[in-house]
């Protein structure tokens, strides 16, 4: 089995992007941020449907 841990860098990525984030669910529903993260990089993204 795979064991996942969360570094303290992807622990204040995570947590950033949490702040960052509609409080609203139905604003999150339209619109939402989200990320992805490795070692070397992260990428922020905004979320919409269509």
């Amino acid at each position: 089995m795979k064991n996942k841990t969360i570094d303290s860098n992807e622990s204040t990525i995570q947590s950033y992007v949490e702040a960052l984030r509609p409080e609203s669910i139905e604003i999150r529903e339209q619109v939402d941020l989200g990320y992805s993260y490795d070692v070397k990089n992260v990428l922020l993204f905004e979320i919409r449907t269509d």
